[in-house]
């Protein structure tokens, strides 16, 4: 399930460069109250988000200058997990970010592609970020050795997380990185290295469907990782 929700930004249209910790506020306050509404665990579904402005930002003085509207998109696997999260950002009419504020939130349901066949072509809607198989301390980027390896320990990973069984017991699982650009970014303090850009995936099409759902490499539930079918 996925689906998007345009905010007016009612305070200064000005954010640090560290944003996305502040959204991530809003979905664990969002979260919150949607624990309150089912009695079963949605602890450990899955989830990613990415966040859009209505102009390109201007970086100034360590901040981002933005325009009138944010657009906060999310995707799960999880159906449930998304109907309470849809239902509970809707509910909170406004939220602080930092120093400034947004408010009168408009949700809307975006029909997911229909992945009937083996191979998709991925676009990133916000960075993805891919731990290097045996430094886990580091980032790894297309063009660095050892990528493959991680990219592909980073699907395993995801997989064996939220579906309790092994992603090679579905066939063989390919990829290809059609275009990408490095990202570095400020999180939580420290930095991040990612990439955005297209790729490919070959896989069984519920496993193409679950990764387009869940999003893709780590640190999903943070703001990375979301893709949508490039249908171009």
């Amino acid at each position: 399930m996925r689906f998007s929700v345009t905010y007016d930004v009612t305070g200064p249209a000005e954010l640090p460069i560290d944003y996305r910790a502040g959204f991530v506020s809003l979905i664990k306050t969002a979260l919150d109250k949607a624990r309150s509404a089912t009695s079963q665990s949605i602890d450990t579904a899955p989830l990613s988000f990415a966040i859009r402005f209505d102009r390109r930002p201007i970086i100034k003085d360590k901040k981002i200058i933005i325009g009138s509207n944010v657009r906060l998109y999310v995707s799960s696997a999880s159906l449930m997990l998304g109907t309470l999260l849809y239902n509970s950002l809707l509910s909170i009419k406004e939220f602080p970010i930092y120093d400034t504020q947004i408010a009168n939130p408009l949700v809307s349901h975006i029909k997911e592609e229909q992945l009937k066949r083996d191979c998709v072509i991925f676009a990133t809607l916000s960075p993805i970020v891919i731990r290097h198989y045996q430094k886990r301390d580091q980032h790894v980027l297309p063009n660095e050795e050892g990528f493959t390896e991680s990219f592909q320990n980073a699907l395993s990973e995801e997989w064996a997380l939220h579906n309790g069984d092994r992603l090679e017991d579905y066939g063989r699982i390919s990829f290809e990185i059609l275009k990408f650009k490095k990202v570095v970014m400020t999180h939580y303090g420290g930095l991040v290295l990612g990439f955005t850009g297209v790729l490919r995936m070959d896989a069984a099409p519920h496993v193409l469907k679950f990764f387009y759902q869940a999003g893709i490499g780590y640190r999903r539930s943070n703001g990375f990782g979301f893709v949508e079918v490039d249908v171009q």
